[in-house]
């Protein structure tokens, strides 16, 4: 399989959350909590979970963490979700011409 980005790091991943706790001034999640955000956020590349943080800081209104979902919803992550669905499909293709030509 071709990868088309590099997936966040747990630490990325940490810092973002962290930033959001930090910004909102809420608690981090316990160890538990974490581990699920990690878990959950961390398909998600460097620079787009960057952008998807400050897109979720624009509109939360409440002093609440939140959730992983909240995060994966935001304009960027559905962006690069659709951009990198479009751009495997042109290499699946490109391989299977290749692989007709052959």
């Amino acid at each position: 399989m071709v990868r088309v980005s590099r997936p966040s790091t747990p630490d990325e991943v940490l810092e973002a959350v962290s930033t959001v706790a930090a910004t909102i001034q809420v608690e981090l999640p316990e160890e538990l909590g974490l581990t699920v955000y990690v878990a959950v956020l961390q398909e998600i590349p460097w620079h787009v979970l960057k952008q998807a943080v400050r897109e979720v800081l624009r509109v939360h209104a409440y002093r609440t963490m939140p959730l992983p979902a909240e995060i994966l919803a935001a304009p960027a992550v559905s962006s690069w979700a659709t951009a990198r669905a479009w751009l495997l499909a042109m290499i699946n293709r490109g391989r299977r011409e290749l692989e007709t030509r052959t």
